[in-house]
């Protein structure tokens, strides 16, 4: 699919060698450029992006997200996110998810990238849509994930037995997967920091995108 070939620059990680090559101040200068890169996208569409508000621990925090795709002649696209989190001191983390779908809207696969202590860190996105055809043309939602965090807490607190069993159990897979990928992060095959190279790339596909969604998408992108 031709907007998958907007990817080829992603190579799997080599946990031989990954981190030798990757010094503290390619990090850090990889930290900026994936700054500067949403911050650019963020400023171009400010009047689309959403929020959302959510009160916990630490006072009161705002989830934002800004959607997009970059569309491509043969109808599959590449679903774009950027999104994260403030609170009143600012900007507490933020990420940018690139998702791959074809020309029937069906996932394809794609990545995750974090900022975090060590660089920005690339993940392999999650196929949660268990071979449900409805799923398979949802789209990463960083809102929908932060209500449903909210529903989540809802459920462990609520006076029906039935909720608080069902929101164990959907706990439980969580701390399932999150093990699964920390396993897979200690071991250097994902969630591992990448280059200043490798957002140069990223920033390139955000050079030609469109809000989505949108009334109308173009043949090509």
């Amino acid at each position: 699919m031709q907007a998958g070939d907007k990817l080829d620059f992603v190579k799997p990680f080599d946990p031989l060698v990954e981190r030798q090559n990757l010094t503290p101040e390619i990090r850090e200068t990889a930290i900026l450029a994936f700054v500067t890169l949403c911050a650019d996208t963020m400023t171009k569409f400010e009047g689309d992006i959403q929020s959302a508000e959510r009160f916990d621990e630490l006072g009161f925090i705002t989830g934002f997200e800004l959607s997009l795709r970059s569309v491509a002649k043969d109808g599959s696209y590449l679903h774009i996110s950027i999104f994260g989190n403030r609170d009143e001191e600012g900007l507490v983390d933020l990420g940018c998810s690139v998702i791959e779908h074809d020309d029937e809207g069906n996932y394809c696969g794609g990545y995750m990238y974090m900022i975090d202590d060590e660089g920005v860190l690339r993940s392999k996105s999650r196929d949660e849509s268990e071979d449900d055809d409805e799923d398979k043309k949802s789209h990463f939602n960083f809102l929908e994930i932060y209500e449903w965090g909210n529903e989540l807490v809802d459920m462990e607190s609520s006076d029906d037995e039935s909720d608080r069993l069902r929101a164990a159990e959907i706990r439980a897979e969580v701390e399932q997967d999150a093990l699964f990928d920390a396993l897979e992060e200690e071991m250097g095959y994902d969630r591992q920091p990448v280059g200043v190279d490798e957002i140069t790339q990223l920033h390139r596909i955000l050079q030609d995108v469109i809000l989505f969604p949108a009334s109308e998408f173009p043949d090509a992108a």
